[in-house]
């Protein structure tokens, strides 16, 4: 790989900010607030917060029974993780003690009875409305998929900018600028939203994200091709989305007989934005068209958080690749460009750290108000900066 004139760029949440995204610590405030009616289930076996939806979602999210019930489950979880830590540490930390608590037929019946005490306790369900038995079902049935489900939907649901683009799209005009002249970009988001790719869309800038429709395995229900991970980046821009994104869909490969499946241990991940085609993908031979499987379930958004990142990627076929790819480049380029990162990630750190002793590496810009690029070194200029307009201001 070429390094003549290559920038590698580590994106954090602060990029995301003024598009109105919100930072761990604003994410963190919706999961401690009393959760008792804020949230709506759909049909699809999806979850949005109240907050943001409009009139005819929040309509349709509670026209079934376990909006109320989840909520208190909810608080429940929120609960345990604050006695088992004497504070809500992040909201990382908590979704790291849900999904190893829900491992636990005892952990998750403990939760779902508690919560189910609560309730009676509050009286929020009439226990002499005739309907009482489906709407105190969730209860009783506890189910640790639907808190999976569940906590990832409510993550996702946060992580879409709310503001017209007209608002804030002038913001990362001096980032875009600033990166456009370079001759290779590669940019590692740590990110789960797809603003940038917006933002590159929107701009006209061509990119590849290890993405591609071209003779992909999978097809939506008007057979259109629908874009797999296939680990393909051969663009002068380069988006590497480390920590995967709200648009990613695991489908799980699976024998098909009849009306059976038995997974075979194989998976692909796809992109869409499409409903449907999030919904309904059917897997092909890509050779002939031959429909192979026609039904597809685990529809909940797939990207990394917790705080056993190191350990997903190193046993996940695209997260492995996506990390492979992070290191070969951060070796390859002349200019490190480094944005809202707070350097929290151990694994990311620690490719930073290594990229300093290549001599390939010559300039590091960091873009953080509150906090400073943490490494030292007596041969590449490191240069720490408040905003992206400062990129412009100075011929870096």
């Amino acid at each position: 790989m070429n390094s003549v004139n290559s920038i590698c760029i580590i994106l954090g949440s602060g990029f995301s900010k003024p598009a109105g995204l919100p930072l761990a610590k604003e994410i963190d405030a919706f999961f401690t607030r009393n959760n008792v009616e804020t949230l709506l289930k759909f049909s699809s076996g999806e979850w949005k917060w109240w907050d943001f939806a409009n009139d005819a979602y929040r309509n349709n999210g509670r026209l079934n029974s376990d909006y109320i019930p989840y909520g208190y489950i909810l608080n429940e979880l929120v609960s345990a993780f604050i006695k088992a830590n004497k504070e809500f540490i992040s909201y990382e930390t908590f979704y790291q003690f849900v999904i190893d608590g829900i491992k636990s037929k005892d952990f998750v019946q403990a939760i779902y009875q508690k919560a189910f005490d609560k309730s009676k306790e509050e009286d929020v369900i009439d226990k002499d409305e005739r309907f009482y038995e489906d709407n105190t079902y969730a209860f009783r049935y506890p189910d640790a998929s639907e808190i999976y489900n569940m906590i990832n939907y409510l993550i996702d649901d946060l992580l879409y900018w709310r503001k017209s683009f007209d608002e804030f799209e002038s913001f990362y005009f001096p980032f875009l600028s600033y990166i456009i002249p370079f001759t290779e970009v590669n940019v590692i988001t740590l990110n789960h939203d797809f603003l940038l790719e917006a933002l590159f869309e929107n701009n006209g800038i061509e990119y590849t994200d290890g993405f591609s429709n071209e003779k992909s395995p999978l097809q939506s229900e008007d057979k259109i091709n629908i874009k797999y991970f296939c680990g393909k980046f051969d663009s002068k821009f380069s988006i590497i989305k480390l920590h995967g994104s709200i648009d990613v869909y695991k489908y799980i490969v699976s024998q098909q007989e009849g009306s059976m499946l038995y997974p075979t241990g194989e998976y692909i991940y796809f992109k869409t934005h499409d409903y449907y085609e999030k919904q309904k993908p059917v897997r092909v031979n890509p050779e002939t068209g031959e429909i192979v499987q026609d039904f597809h379930w685990n529809i909940t958004p797939q990207f990394i958080t917790g705080t056993r990142k190191e350990e997903l990627i190193a046993n996940d076929k695209m997260y492995a690749c996506l990390y492979s790819e992070f290191e070969k480049r951060i070796h390859s380029s002349e200019t490190l460009l480094i944005i809202g990162y707070s350097f929290g990630d151990e694994h990311v750190n620690n490719q930073i750290r290594s990229a300093l002793t290549y001599e390939n590496l010559k300039k590091v810009i960091n873009v953080n108000p509150f906090d400073k690029f943490p490494y030292n070194s007596d041969r590449i200029s490191i240069l720490n900066i408040n905003t992206l307009e400062e990129i412009s201001c100075e011929n870096y």
